[in-house]
């Protein structure tokens, strides 16, 4: 079985919260960043997996409020705009 790394837009608001992006099952989280003010996560996937999932995400920026239980596995930081906007990205619990 070959794995191949892929990358996938994280969708943001304007306040802390949770993110879903589908994913193919059983994709694992190895980055979080930016490129060009766009945030994305990468992924090791198996390309050859049909079945797909929902993967949540808790990005949350600096100085922003949330809950430690809210929170899972940290992916990374990510500066935007020329670093006015820092945000930090989690894998969010199953059981969000």
């Amino acid at each position: 079985m070959s794995l191949v790394i892929h990358k996938y837009p994280v969708p943001v608001g304007t306040e802390p919260g949770i993110s879903e992006i589908t994913v193919p099952l059983n994709a694992w989280f190895v980055s979080f960043g930016q490129q060009n003010d766009d945030l994305f996560v990468w992924a090791v996937i198996d390309p050859e997996t049909q079945e797909e999932e929902i993967a949540r995400l808790l990005v949350v920026g600096t100085g922003h409020e949330f809950s430690y239980r809210d929170c899972g596995r940290f992916l990374g930081t990510a500066h935007l705009f020329g670093g006015s906007v820092v945000v930090h990205c989690f894998e969010a619990p199953e059981n969000w």
